[in-house]
Parts: structure tokens; sequence; C-alpha cells
């Protein structure tokens, strides 16, 4: 019994990590389209939500591949993607345009929610329903 203790005690440090989510974010775990979540916004951030619903597409689309980052009218980001620096709950996203610079965007996600730092009013996105 004695020996037995110690190693059930290491066994529930190393996977107990594992039940509390601390996974580093993965491609898999972002995968679909992130839209604008008008429940989420704060009456701070009223003005930016009536922007953003101007704008056709506010959003992040990332599919196996390739990524689609539309945070203004005439402006849209788009390109293979890679995950950098994920923990479980940021990571960043860069997107990498045929031809063009990469664009790096911080991203938190707080359970159905994501946060992109970059997107205006710091708006607050949620994964769209098929």
């Amino acid at each position: 019994m004695i020996r037995t203790l110690p190693l059930i005690v290491i066994a529930v440090a190393l996977f107990s990590g594992h039940a509390a989510g601390a996974q580093p974010l993965t491609n898999d775990d972002l995968h679909g389209t992130w839209t604008l979540d008008e429940k989420a916004a704060t009456k701070d951030q009223a003005a930016a939500v009536a922007a953003a619903k101007a704008v056709e597409s506010f959003g992040i689309v990332l599919t196996t591949r390739i990524a689609r980052v539309v945070f203004e009218t005439d402006g849209m980001v788009a390109g293979m993607w890679r995950l950098d620096d994920a923990t479980a709950t940021t990571a960043t996203l860069v997107v990498q345009p045929r031809g063009g610079e990469e664009r790096r965007y911080a991203l938190t996600i707080d359970g159905e929610r994501m946060t992109v730092a970059e997107a205006p009013g710091g708006l607050p996105l949620i994964r769209a329903k098929r």
C-alpha cells in the first residue's frame, strides 16, 4: 500500500491536466465560422456592434487550410493559417496571404466565445451553428 500511494499521486497529477482541459488549442478546436455575438457584447461596445453589423461577413472563417478574416467593409485577409504560442485559452492566429505579409491576430477563447484583440472594439465572436 505504501509503495502504490506515490504512484497514485503521480498518476493523478499527470492526468489531471488532461481532464481539466489544459491542452493547448489546436486547429481542430477552432475550425468553423466565427461571427459577431451580440448577446455577449457590453453596452460600451454598442457602437462597435452597430459598425460590425454594417460589415458583410464580419468575423473569421477557419477551414482546414484557409482562413478568412473580415473586420472592415473594404478589407479582408485570406490565406493559409496556423496557430502560434497556443495555450489552453489563448493563441496567435497567423494568416499568410498569397504574395503578402503574414498577419497576426491574438485570440482568447472563453468557453464558446472568441475575442480577437485586433477586432474593432474587442467584440466577442461565437461559432455559427451549421
